[in-house]
């Protein structure tokens, strides 16, 4: 007997995917958590297609598995389709956002080296490069 399946015997499962306006939040509705008194959740997708298990995904029957990972692959061509569109100065803006002050810190102390005229695609590509934005890396896979 398979996992999903002692599960399905423990567990039912009724999958419901839900945009609360930061992504896509995605519960199990044929389970109720006593704590919350909602839906179980099982994964978050992010705005930018990246999947965050609540759970072990093997324990999920396998066509809510596709679909979740479906779901997100959409989100993330979508997300990656308006990123490209983005002008670079909301891209440098937005980035500076998500860095941490240590970020902040470590970016200003490399800025100081980099030669004048300053070209602000070149400093945003590097940013990302050298993943000088950890938050930009776990939420949004850059």
């Amino acid at each position: 007997m398979s996992k999903y399946q002692q599960m399905q015997q423990e567990e039912p499962f009724d999958l419901f995917m839900c945009c609360l306006g930061n992504g896509t939040t995605v519960c199990n509705k044929a389970v109720i958590d006593r704590e919350t008194l909602d839906y179980k959740f099982v994964a978050h997708i992010s705005e930018a297609g990246i999947i965050s298990w609540y759970v072990n995904k093997h324990t999920l029957p396998d066509e809510a598995i596709e679909r979740i990972e479906n779901t997100a692959a959409t989100d993330r061509r979508q997300w990656i389709e308006m990123w490209d569109k983005e002008p670079v100065t909301r891209k440098f803006e937005w980035l500076l956002d998500l860095m941490t002050c240590a970020e902040l810190a470590a970016f200003n102390q490399w800025l100081r080296h980099v030669p004048k005229p300053r070209d602000l695609k070149q400093i945003t590509d590097h940013i990302l490069n050298e993943k000088m934005c950890s938050r930009a890396h776990s939420i949004y896979g850059l």
